[in-house]
């Protein structure tokens, strides 16, 4: 779990401005099965799309600066 907490630090914004969400979708695919002992077991895979758009930063490279 420390791990999750230094990778979040690496994600985060350091300027401090939250970004505008502006889509966010959550899908959950859920399957239950036998093992071979007859052992119950469930697969849950649950995906979390958002799309953000971050505040007008006057330092953020732009597509002309992107094709140089």
């Amino acid at each position: 779990m420390f791990f999750g907490h230094i990778a979040a630090g690496f994600k985060a914004d350091a300027s401090g401005a939250d970004p505008q969400k502006v889509d966010r979708r959550t899908t959950t695919h859920e399957e239950t099965a036998r093992t071979d002992t007859g052992e119950r077991v469930t697969l849950r895979r649950t995906v979390i799309e958002e799309i953000e758009i971050a505040p007008d930063d006057p330092n953020r490279p732009t597509d002309e600066d992107h094709d140089r």
